[in-house]
C-alpha cells in the first residue's frame, strides 16, 4: 500500500518534461536527506556511548563480502545517466566540471563518514535501511518520513533520461497514437505512468532491499561508472593521439576489464543470495501456515 502510495506521489512529477521544475523538488530532496544525517550521526554517537562493548571486536574487513560490497559502493554512481541531461539543462555549462568535482568529493566524503560512524555504533545489528536502527519517537519519525519523501523527490531526476530515451526511441514513436488529433502529449503520460506503476511492482516483490542495490550496482552502475564513460570517450577521441595515446589505451582497458570483472562476480553472488532470500521467505511462510 505504501509502496504504491509513493507511486501515487511521484506520477505526477515524471509528467513534466522539463529539470527546471524538477530541480525545485530535487533540492528539497537534498535538504531532507542532509536533515536525516545530521540526526542520524547523532544517535549513532549516544548508541556508540550507550553501548561500547559493541565496538571491541568488530571486524573491518571480510573478504568474503567484497562482492557484495562491490555492488552497492558502485551503486552510488547511479547518478552518471543523469550528468548528461544537467549538462544541457544548465545557463552555464562551461562551469559543470568544476561543479562535478566539488560534488563528487562531498559526496564521498559524506558517504564515508556517516557509513563509518553508524558501522561503530551498530555494529553487525545495522540494517539494510539504517533508519531501522534508529528508537522510535517523534524525531525519528520525522527523519524516516522526510527520508522517504527525500527518495521520492529523488526519483523523478534518475527516471527522466530513461523516459527521455524510451520516448525517443522507433519503438515509441512508430506506435500508433490514439489521441494525435486531441492531445498528443496523453501518449507520454500514460506510459510514464504504466512506467512508475511498473517499477513499483518490482519495488514490492524484492525481498532484501540492500541485495537488490547491490545487484543493480554490479549490473547497470557498473556499466554507468567503468565502461560505458570509457566505452564513449574511446570513441569520441578515436582519432586524436594526444588524447588517446598507448598509455590511456591501456588503462582505459585495465578500467573496463576491472568492472566487467568485479561487476560479474558481484552480480552472481548478489542473484544467488537473492534466491535464498526468497527461499527463506517461502519456508518462513510455509511454517507460518502450517502453524
Amino acid at each position: 500500500m505504501y509502496i504504491f502510495l509513493s507511486a501515487l506521489i511521484i506520477t505526477p512529477i515524471c509528467w513534466l518534461n522539463t529539470f527546471k521544475f524538477i530541480s525545485y523538488v530535487s533540492l528539497f530532496a537534498n535538504i531532507s536527506i542532509l536533515f536525516a544525517l545530521l540526526v542520524i550521526m547523532f544517535y549513532d554517537e549516544k548508541e556508540f556511548v550507550a553501548e561500547p562493548e559493541l565496538h571491541a571486536n568488530l571486524p573491518y574487513i571480510n573478504v568474503t563480502n567484497l562482492p557484495l560490497f562491490f555492488g552497492i559502493a558502485v551503486f552510488n554512481f547511479e547518478g552518471n545517466g543523469v550528468i548528461l541531461n544537467l549538462h544541457a539543462s544548465m545557463k552555464n555549462p562551461d562551469e559543470f566540471r568544476y561543479i562535478l568535482r566539488n560534488t563528487l568529493i562531498a559526496v564521498i566524503s559524506t558517504l564515508i563518514i556517516f557509513s563509518c560512524f553508524s558501522y561503530e555504533a551498530f555494529g553487525d545489528r545495522i540494517e539494510d535501511m539504517i533508519t531501522m536502527n534508529l528508537p522510535h519517537n517523534n524525531l525519528t519519525t520525522s527523519v524516516q518520513l522526510l527520508y522517504c519523501l527525500a527518495l521520492l523527490g529523488s526519483f523523478p531526476l534518475q527516471a527522466m533520461p530513461a523516459i527521455y530515451i524510451t520516448e525517443g526511441s522507433n519503438l515509441f514513436t512508430k506506435t500508433p497514437n490514439p489521441f494525435k488529433g486531441n492531445n498528443p502529449y496523453l501518449k507520454n503520460v500514460i506510459m510514464r505512468t504504466l512506467f512508475i506503476l511498473m517499477l513499483s511492482w518490482f519495488a514490492q516483490i524484492i525481498p532484501k532491499f540492500g541485495l537488490f542495490i547491490n545487484l543493480t550496482g554490479a549490473f547497470a552502475c557498473t556499466a554507468l561508472a567503468f565502461i560505458l564513460p570509457t566505452l564513449m570517450y574511446n570513441r569520441v577521441f578515436s582519432q586524436d593521439i594526444d588524447a588517446l595515446t598507448t598509455k590511456w589505451r591501456i588503462i582505459h582497458m585495465a578500467i573496463i576489464v576491472f568492472g566487467s570483472l568485479c561487476g560479474l562476480i558481484s552480480f552472481i553472488m548478489t542473484f544467488i543470495e537473492i534466491i535464498k532470500a526468497f527461499s527463506d521467505d517461502a519456508e518462513a511462510q510455509a511454517l507460518i501456515n502450517n502453524s
